[in-house]
């Protein structure tokens, strides 16, 4: 009866012993003497992850787009476009449809990398902008075909107006053009290169006038009938020719009792008054540019307002006749031989004041006059060979102006300075014999220089010897008795034994045709 209770003891100390040993904690490790102790530090809280948003929808053209499209067509207005900007990837854009071309335009240059295509309304149907060739029957409005950048040739089959012609001209240049000009009755093809008008009334020139720039294959305007006098009159021309200065106007006139064509190559008015119609006289120059040279030949204007009238015109070329003493020539003359042993006939300084008129010179022969001062060539630029020999010479410094010079004498004069020849660097032949030249350094730099005789003339020697240095090409003659001997015009006897370049001169100055004392560019031609 004793033996529960004992069990019931023994059951209790068995589970105060598990719950002492087997529940108790591990010990804390407690600090070495003379450490510190730090408080624990409880673990950082994990951060919650970042949301990531959501992309905006783009709405376009009534569709959604993320904004990651490569591709796209859409039909977008000038509002819209900016929109565009939300498409970094975008490589190829058709805006077909889309009539915002300045905006397409603006972002094609922003975006050279996107192949931006579009299209324009021509005649009612859509043409890609890259289109290189077009047929319409009717104008295109030249605003649209600006954005054709790639249209290389319009054809328009019906006839234009002048101003939708020179519409199309404003975008696009002739050459890439086809069309046909409807005015006055006549229907024109742009290529034309002749327009007749002699069966148009001149009272309708209105209305050709704003037709002539847009047929820029002209180069002739007919005014003048099959038979019978024309019409039109030479004022009418003449606005004709301001409006196509390029294209000659075929109409024959007649002025100051004088009939001609206003595409003749050279018109003369001989021995006409004229001296209280200056006013007249401009009118006609100015009304017939394409007549080559206007002569007014003893028509009593004075040589200062003619010298007036060619500066202000030069289509036509003013040309007219000048006197010195028993000579005459025109103005426009390229070779002028003055020279005589006839005392009556030599000329003197007073009588060359005239000379400076003639500014197309190239061949000038005064030897044997009493001229002391060539000042007037000074206005002669294209002046190849001068002659100034035996004669009263004295000043040549006019001959720096005239940088062609290829052939000169001037021996048996006065001349003393030459230092105006260093200019003359295409000089070829120089004849300075029986001269009071001393100084003959200003010829050191004349690398074409052929020939130099200068016999009887006072040249140090040390300068002869540094030219025949300087210019070992050039033969220098020192010992020449007669000027023009010894190899200068002639070999030996002078009779047909002439040096070739005395031969061409004696061609250029027209020496075997005693009568011509002058000629001019228009004469040669006509011989």
């Amino acid at each position: 009866m004793h033996r529960k209770p004992f069990l019931l003891l023994l059951c209790a100390a068995l589970l105060a012993l598990v719950l002492l040993f087997g529940c108790t904690p591990d010990p804390v490790q407690q600090p070495e003497a003379g450490a510190l102790s730090m408080p624990s530090e409880p673990p950082a809280p994990t951060p919650a992850p970042t949301p990531v948003p959501t992309p905006e929808p783009i709405l376009l053209d009534g569709r959604t787009f993320s904004g990651d499209e490569t591709e796209l067509a859409l039909v977008l207005t000038a509002a819209e476009m900016p929109v565009l900007e939300r498409f970094p990837n975008l490589a190829v854009l058709d805006l077909s449809g889309s009539e915002c071309y300045d905006a397409i335009e603006a972002y094609r240059a922003a975006h050279p990398d996107v192949d931006v295509r579009f299209t324009v309304p021509v005649e009612g149907r859509d043409v890609p902008h890259d289109t290189e060739e077009l047929s319409v029957s009717a104008p295109v409005d030249p605003a649209l075909l600006s954005h054709l950048h790639a249209l290389r040739h319009l054809t328009v089959t019906e006839p234009l107006s002048p101003a939708d012609a020179e519409a199309l001209l404003s975008v696009l240049p002739a050459e890439a053009l086809t069309y046909s000009v409807s005015f006055c009755g006549l229907t024109v093809p742009s290529d034309a290169d002749s327009l007749d008008l002699s069966e148009v009334s001149p009272e309708q020139l209105d209305e050709i006038l704003p037709a002539l720039p847009v047929l820029p294959s002209l180069s002739r305007i007919r005014l003048d009938p099959e038979s019978g006098a024309s019409r039109w009159t030479l004022e009418q021309a003449g606005e004709i020719g301001r409006v196509r200065a390029d294209v000659p106007v075929d109409l024959t006139v007649t002025v100051f009792d004088t009939t001609f064509n206003l595409t003749d190559e050279s018109v003369t008015f001989l021995k006409i008054d004229l001296s209280d119609r200056l006013d007249e006289v401009r009118n006609v120059l100015s009304c017939a540019p394409h007549v080559g040279r206007m002569v007014f030949d003893q028509c009593k204007i004075p040589d200062e307002q003619l010298a007036e009238l060619r500066s202000e015109f030069s289509s036509p070329k003013v040309v007219w006749r000048i006197f010195m003493k028993y000579y005459s020539c025109l103005t426009d003359v390229i070779m002028i031989r003055f020279s005589d042993n006839d005392e009556l006939r030599k000329l003197y300084d007073k009588d060359t004041a005239p000379l400076v008129y003639c500014n197309e010179v190239r061949y000038l022969d005064l030897g044997h006059d009493h001229i002391t001062d060539a000042y007037f060539v000074a206005n002669m630029p294209d002046l190849e060979v001068l002659i100034l020999a035996v004669g009263d010479g004295t000043d040549i410094s006019a001959l720096k102006n005239c940088p062609k010079l290829e052939y000169c004498e001037i021996f048996s004069c006065h001349v003393a300075d030459i230092s105006a020849l260093a200019n003359c660097t295409e000089l070829e032949h120089l004849n300075i014999c029986r001269t009071e030249i001393t100084d003959i350094t200003p010829l050191y730099g004349l690398k074409k220089l052929k020939r130099l005789w200068l016999s009887r003339s006072p040249i140090p020697t040390e300068q002869i010897e540094e030219i025949q240095r300087l210019l070992p090409d050039c033969i220098v003659d020192t010992t020449a008795y007669d000027p023009t001997g010894e190899g200068w015009r002639y070999y030996g006897y002078y009779i047909d034994n002439y040096t070739p370049r005395y031969r061409l001169l004696r061609e250029q100055m027209c020496y075997d045709w005693l009568w011509i004392r002058s000629y001019s560019e228009y004469d040669r031609a006509r011989w």
